[in-house]
């Protein structure tokens, strides 16, 4: 997924209904070298949200929200994946 930040914060929902895969895993790529995976340097050095991620909060239907954004929200910091300010993609794998 080819994505631009912006000011504003963007959550992103994975439901838990029809889920079959052990692992799932979401982490910002570069976007600019389309050969490998380049992760993003970031300050709070966190590069994946995953289903093994400690402290991941779910919701009482088990889905989970990832704040996919620059900044650190307030709250459920285990669900934010930090991303650069400007371009970068989003990968997400499935196991």
């Amino acid at each position: 997924m080819d994505c631009r930040s912006t000011a504003a914060a963007s959550p992103t929902r994975s439901s838990s209904q029809g889920r079959t895969a052990r692992v799932q895993t979401l982490l910002v790529d570069d976007g600019h070298t389309p050969e490998y995976i380049e992760l993003v340097p970031n300050a709070a050095d966190k590069y994946v949200v995953a289903s093994y991620t400690p402290g991941l909060v779910a919701a009482e239907d088990g889905s989970v929200t990832i704040y996919v954004q620059a900044h650190q929200p307030k709250k459920n910091t285990a669900n934010w994946l930090p991303v650069p300010k400007g371009h970068f993609s989003l990968l997400f794998r499935v196991y």
